[in-house]
């Protein structure tokens, strides 16, 4: 890929941005110490899993994986089914309105069934 000088400028802002995703991992080994110790640590100097242990096994951290799975799978499987037959209608049927309707089902229609979906469980 040829050098571009935007990379000059996408380069930083690619590794401001993945800094919080680096230190979160680095928190995860870090004992308690480590991560309430003024001025904050970056490298753990005694790396450990214990606080990736007692995520597993004193927390509901599976449950609430698996809940995140159910309701975006459910969210995903709905607007596929019901998009797509939307979409056939708008394509295929000519009614007044036509062109304005796609524009507000998609301005109307997001995010109601994750909201009802996310309280039922």
């Amino acid at each position: 890929m040829p050098f571009d000088p935007a990379h000059l400028i996408l380069a930083p802002m690619a590794i401001a941005f993945l800094m919080p995703l680096v230190q979160m991992l680095f928190s995860a080994v870090k004992t308690d110490a480590e991560i309430r110790a003024f001025p904050p640590i970056f490298w753990p100097k005694h790396p450990t899993l214990s606080g990736l242990q007692a995520l597993f096994t004193e927390s509901d951290v599976l449950r609430w994986i698996m809940n995140t799975v159910i309701v975006s799978g459910t969210a995903i499987a709905s607007h596929m089914v019901l998009c797509s037959l939307a979409g056939y209608g708008f394509a295929r049927l000519k009614f007044a309105g036509r062109n304005d309707a796609p524009i507000a089902c998609q301005a109307f229609g997001e995010g109601e069934f994750q909201a009802a979906a996310s309280q039922a469980l």
